[in-house]
């Protein structure tokens, strides 16, 4: 019996190196399989929770989380302050490509709640993004005044191409 498994091992172990050895089976292994033990090292070596996220999730969690920095830095707490998301055509009518998650996104991310101009719950934002010349920035709302400025700015696309 000893000398029928060790036979059943070395074919199993030569067809196995051999399949492994033809084109688009190789490139898979190479791909797939070696990808896996090299990243692992890396992995390994950098084990916070931030850095798997950030890796993992990429431009958009880079934005949110400068952005829950920025709130931070004036003492407000950006669990509890909604953030006003303007529409993907006004970030791009003003130059710039980049894209800005929607609000369930902006949760699943970091815990941050925001709203688009046409929620119900507008009116409770303290921060609003804005875009200027391939520039994203948030600007402080502390008046309903602010806030129609701001709603009436995204609503003006058209004006922006135009110019």
């Amino acid at each position: 019996m000893g000398l029928r498994s060790n036979l059943i091992f070395f074919i199993t172990f030569i067809v196995l190196f051999l399949i492994f050895n033809i084109p688009p089976y190789s490139g898979w292994l190479k791909e797939r399989i070696s990808a896996f033990n090299t990243d692992m090292y890396e992995n390994s070596e950098n084990s916070s929770f931030a850095y798997r996220k950030q890796r993992r999730l990429g431009a958009s969690y880079q934005l949110l989380e400068s952005i829950r920095k920025q709130i931070e830095s004036v003492g407000e707490d950006p669990n509890e302050t909604l953030v006003l998301i303007p529409p993907q055509e006004y970030i791009l009518a003003n130059g710039s490509e980049m894209g800005i998650p929607e609000p369930i996104i902006w949760y699943y991310m970091n815990g941050m709640k925001a709203a688009y101009p046409t929620s119900k719950n507008v009116y409770e934002a303290k921060w609003a993004i804005k875009a200027s010349e391939s520039h994203v920035y948030m600007i402080r709302m502390k008046s309903k005044g602010a806030i129609d400025s701001v709603l009436a700015e995204y609503k003006n696309i058209q004006r922006i191409e135009q110019q």
